[in-house]
């Protein structure tokens, strides 16, 4: 559910004195439509999903938890919904014009005013991201992306010791 995905389409849209702002049509959401927003791994951005897809996620790891799984298969479902604790940032409706509320407690944490009401969303295949500007959402995905490239060396060195 973390997980990078392909950015299919980007804008910037204006945050109102009501911490609101509207959707853009790429997104595909569309009145009344009620989504999740999560911080992004570095707490620089949010993650807005369909509140059905994270219902859906959520069943899946109740049920994984259900069956009779292997203690290290419960860890990482435990894992998971720790991580979907720790990240929740709140939910929204989008009303008639297309606008959602922000979270209150997201628009503190990224430093998100109406004086800087200009933010930056991308779209992806199941969610759609927001960042209070382009620069902070480039940073944020570069390191990702170096992250994840360290820990494939990681495990590369550790496959490459386990041949020996």
């Amino acid at each position: 559910m973390f997980g990078d995905t392909l950015i299919l389409e980007e804008s910037n849209a204006k945050l109102d004195n009501k911490r609101r702002i509207v959707i853009p049509k790429f997104t595909g959401v569309s009145e009344n439509d009620k989504l999740a927003f999560f911080y992004t791994a570095d707490f620089k951005g949010l993650k807005v999903y369909h509140l059905s897809t994270v219902k859906e996620s959520l069943l899946t790891l109740a049920n994984m938890i259900q069956d009779d799984i292997p203690f290290q298969k419960y860890i990482l479902v435990k894992k998971d919904i720790e991580n979907i604790e720790l990240y929740s940032a709140g939910y929204a409706k989008v009303d008639q014009q297309g606008r959602i509320v922000l979270p209150e407690c997201a628009c503190q944490r990224l430093n998100l005013t109406k004086d800087k009401s200009s933010i930056f969303i991308a779209g992806t295949l199941d969610s759609i991201e927001i960042y209070p500007n382009q620069e902070t959402y480039i940073a944020s995905k570069t390191q990702r992306i170096n992250n994840s490239s360290k820990q494939l060396n990681t495990f590369l060195k550790f496959y490459k010791g386990l041949k020996k």
